[in-house]
């Protein structure tokens, strides 16, 4: 259904705006509960910032607020120009803990039949004192047998593990208080933080959420086979996770419609009243709508946190991979940014449906703080260069050294990524945040809760697990009293020689 297209019935319970992982959710969620939905989106594609488009469709996602460095051409011999329709970008791409309550509510909703998923078999750190990436451990098993730690790193990491699971009191995780389980040496932390809490920093975290999160990180861990890791990624890109959702809420009778665009949102003691492009106005009790979609000027001021953030990002389409030895593979660089934050490199290769034979798919992205603006070039070129052949797209030599895997495409993007501090006074109106900064989709089901709540108070959230939701002891970075006894004993004895 088009934008000149008249949407029949015209009044609807909830109406959801933008078709995002969380918007998505909580139009299947209101369906499931018999609520009359109604989900638009402006656009012609699924996804809102969970998208996933061709490499020459980001700009205009972007709306040209982007630098994109086109040699393509130049590659002609080995990329076949009907081909390059194949190379596919997640705007905010995102691993899934494959123990996680994302999984568990595309169980329960039965979503997971639309869906199929590969193994991020790489997790890697950038190690500065071996100039390598070097693996992180899914387990306290692989942790004893890491080869890139001392004997007393891996001690002093496994005790750290079992510090956080045993810590009871709900303090900010600090340094001070990692330093207490003797956590003082900055490539444990970074390990521990970066690698097994997929944070770009340890502020704003209390200990109670860093124990679920290793809980998770453990049961997550094997999941699928011995050896296996924690993240899985789905195989056509995170955009088909919303369409999985949204075919999920089409089945219990809501109502979509794409390349609806709306124009202004009124409201009054009776209900919201929605002006779309077409000049059709849909009343509804109840809005539910990504910050992106909303129309200028806003129905609702959003509160922002303080301390804002812009999340940068770089989008490369490489011949060959980075990361030889893995396909799908999930990789950090402590304080690798131009402003020291940590850089994350995504890459997915031909194995995914997201680009051609012989080559791979690389997001780069990093979180810059404060309220200044970002040259995000500036910030993530370095790292780019460091590990890739950039001379195609940037014009310049490269930096004598190993070869390494050229870049024919590169699209350069910021945008904010601070976090709602509150809601307006409207009610039933919930504004949904999808936190493009995240590593994971770790806040997707919270967001998607707290928004249903507001916009369909009178149902509980129909797909709650608060077993999975809360962790269960069951987890690998835990393991049986035993075990761990047996190994802090032979790392003791091993330092003791």
């Amino acid at each position: 259904m088009g934008q000149h297209s008249l949407i029949s019935p015209e009044k609807f319970d909830v109406v959801v705006v933008g078709t995002g992982l969380v918007e998505s959710l909580i139009a299947a969620s209101a369906a499931y509960c018999g609520v009359k939905v109604l989900q638009i989106d402006a656009v012609s594609y699924y996804g809102g910032t969970s998208s996933t488009l061709p490499c020459r469709e980001l700009a205009e996602h972007f709306k040209g607020a982007c630098r994109v460095y086109d040699a393509v051409d130049e590659f002609a011999s080995v990329l076949e120009p009907r081909l390059l329709a194949r190379a596919l970008f997640d705007v905010s791409p995102k691993v899934l803990y494959g123990d996680g309550p994302l999984i568990s509510l595309l169980l329960k909703t039965g979503a997971h039949n639309y869906t199929e998923f590969k193994l991020v078999e790489g997790r890697l750190m950038w190690q500065d004192s071996s100039s390598s990436f070097v693996p992180i451990a899914a387990s306290r098993a692989e942790i004893f047998k890491d080869t890139s730690m001392s004997l007393k790193q891996k001690h002093v990491l496994m005790k750290t593990l079992k510090g956080i699971l045993g810590e009871e009191e709900d303090v900010d995780l600090t340094g001070e208080l990692l330093a207490r389980f003797g956590c003082d040496d900055v490539d444990l932390v970074d390990r521990f933080v970066h690698g097994v809490l997929l944070r770009h920093d340890a502020s704003k975290l209390s200990t109670s959420e860093a124990r679920n999160l290793v809980e998770l990180y453990g049961r997550s861990g094997g999941k699928y086979g011995p050896g296996t890791g924690p993240f899985l990624y789905p195989i056509h890109g995170t955009a088909e996770l919303s369409q999985a959702f949204c075919r999920t809420a089409a089945v219990h009778g809501a109502t979509q419609c794409l390349r609806c665009h709306v124009e202004e949102i009124r409201h009054d003691e009776r209900a919201y009243h929605i002006r779309l492009a077409n000049g059709q106005v849909i009343h509804a009790s109840s809005i539910a709508a990504s910050q992106e979609c909303l129309p200028h000027p806003a129905p609702v001021h959003v509160c922002w946190e303080k301390d804002r953030e812009t999340v940068c990002r770089c989008y490369a389409l490489v011949l060959g991979r980075v990361f030889m030895d893995h396909h799908q593979c999930l990789s950090v660089i402590p304080r690798g940014s131009a402003q020291g934050m940590a850089v994350w490199m995504l890459q997915l290769d031909d194995s995914t449906y997201h680009c051609p034979s012989g080559w791979s798919c690389l997001h780069v992205w990093t979180v810059h703080k404060g309220n200044s603006e970002v040259d995000c070039v500036a910030e993530l070129k370095g790292v780019l260069q460091r590990h890739l052949d950039c001379s195609a797209i940037f014009k310049e030599e490269q930096s004598p050294g190993h070869e390494r895997p050229k870049v024919a495409f590169a699209c350069f993007v910021a945008s904010e990524g601070s976090t709602p501090d509150g809601q307006s006074a409207l009610p039933n109106f919930a504004v949904c945040h999808n936190h493009p900064g995240d590593v994971s989709f770790i806040h997707a089901r919270d967001e998607a809760i707290r928004s249903f709540g507001i916009v369909c108070p009178e149902h509980k959230f129909p797909f709650d697990d608060a077993e999975i939701a809360n962790g269960v002891n069951h987890d690998e970075m835990a393991g049986s009293d035993q075990e761990e006894e047996s190994m802090l004993s032979a790392l003791e004895e091993a330092l003791a020689e």
